[in-house]
């Protein structure tokens, strides 16, 4: 068939970065992903101009999915953020708000951009090397002998999707099941066969491949130790129970048709995080506690040790010191993103933990007063702590390193969140805001 319309120009546009336009976009963007950040996130319902189905939800892996995008920068963030979330399933919004912070901040500093990408590459690395080291602050070791970590890591996840609808007693009854599936799933004789992956694979009821060509074995169709039906709620089910005991069926139900499609969603994503555990079995302190003690030792380390940052690669400590501030800052504008009510900030001057006020306190009162625990539950606020404003400024200081094994045992309550995926999403949000910064060119085809 022939060409109706003469062939337009392809379109190439220089330096996006300066265009009010992409300016504009990126920020709503930050804005839609920010207000859905955390427990107290504000829910996203989507839909298309047509009609047609309502996704609500908090979740990016659900949100960007059904978010079109078709501008050329926010398509690189997004699909970003969309492949760590498939990998991970974690962290997609700490990734996307961060790289969204750093672009932004980068932009603010006033240096060169292979400046400013080179030291970027430099404070991503000081990061991953202390979260990675044995005196990080911010990071607990799991031990498997107790449940009670891996316990706060599930409750942690749920909680923090507000779209599944549950009080606290069912957030409590379902951790407990998906925390019991997961182990259940894990053979005890470590010999036996697991692949780390969206979910956990095992050997099936004695069953084996089968090929596409050659005769049908019956073997191949494996066996079953009993079968029996069962019924939940109004449905029925046809149950079969395998010889495995590493074999487990969690059935899940809620309120509604857009709870339940969230809540499922959410204990995958529980369930990946519990087997990263096997893998690096760590976990870092949530609620914003881990992103305001990063950024205070980084600030600590830039400062006093900066000629081992650089490492005679041609930047100056000036040019760091602007760098560490507009990475630092990324970081923490991240951790106040929890606080959607209008809150005050504080961090303390001994470990460089988040703390929150609430809006409608007084101003001129002594801070233990209005403080109970930090963001993540480990510390109190009666101890002796020096707080200052997150946001305001103050001197850098070193934060308390090397979090003692006893600490993670003091507190029943802890946000923790997975060490793999956040760590990834780390690098991700900074690898990505390289990227965009480093764009000089956009070329869009418009037939």
């Amino acid at each position: 068939m022939s060409r109706l319309e003469a062939k337009r120009p392809s379109l190439c546009k220089s330096e996006p970065l300066t265009s009010e336009r992409v300016k504009a976009t990126l920020s709503v963007l930050k804005g839609v992903v920010t207000s859905c950040y955390g427990p107290a996130g504000r829910l996203k319902q989507l839909h298309n101009g047509r009609g047609g189905s309502v996704c609500t939800t908090s979740q990016s892996a659900a949100l960007l999915a059904s978010l079109p995008v078709t501008q050329p920068i926010l398509k690189i963030l997004t699909t970003s953020v969309q492949n760590h979330v498939s990998c991970f399933s974690d962290c997609g919004l700490f990734t996307a708000i961060l790289c969204c912070n750093l672009v932004e901040n980068v932009q603010g500093v006033g240096l060169t951009t292979t400046t400013a990408i080179k030291l970027n590459k430099h404070l991503l690395s000081l990061c991953t090397e202390y979260l990675k080291s044995e005196i990080c602050g911010c990071r607990i070791p799991i031990d498997f002998g107790s449940t009670q970590l891996l316990l706060c890591l599930v409750r942690s996840l749920l909680t923090s999707k507000p779209a599944c609808m549950l009080n606290r007693e069912e957030v409590e009854h379902i951790s407990t099941l998906i925390l019991r599936a997961f182990l259940l799933t894990v053979p005890e004789n470590a010999k036996d066969r697991i692949i780390l992956g969206k979910s956990i694979i095992v050997p099936l009821k004695g069953t084996q491949p089968i090929g596409s060509l050659n005769s049908v074995s019956p073997s191949s169709y494996g066996s079953v130790k009993d079968w029996c039906t069962a019924k939940f709620g109004f449905k029925h089910f046809f149950h079969l129970i395998p010889n495995e005991t590493t074999v487990c069926s969690l059935l899940l139900c809620n309120r509604n048709d857009t709870a339940w499609d969230e809540l499922k969603l959410t204990c995958q994503t529980a369930l990946h995080a519990l087997q990263l555990t096997i893998k690096e079995p760590y976990v870092l302190l949530g609620g914003g506690c881990t992103e305001t003690h990063l950024a205070a030792y980084i600030r600590h380390k830039t400062r006093d040790e900066p000629e081992s940052i650089l490492k005679g690669d041609g930047c100056t400590q000036t040019e760091l010191q602007l760098m560490s501030e507009a990475f630092c800052s990324a970081l923490e504008t991240l951790a106040g993103s929890l606080e959607h009510d209008g809150g005050e900030i504080l961090t303390d001057r001994k470990y460089g933990h988040f703390w929150s006020v609430q809006a409608d306190s007084p101003s001129a009162v002594n801070w233990p007063d209005l403080l109970s625990r930090c963001g993540c539950g480990l510390y109190s606020s009666q101890e002796e702590l020096g707080w200052c404003f997150l946001r305001g400024a103050h001197h850098p200081f070193m934060p308390q390193t090397c979090l003692p094994r006893e600490a993670s045992g003091s507190a029943n309550d802890l946000t923790l969140d997975c060490f793999t995926a956040k760590l990834s999403g780390l690098q991700v949000a900074v690898e990505t805001a390289n990227l965009i910064l480093d764009l000089s060119y956009v070329i869009e085809d418009r037939n």
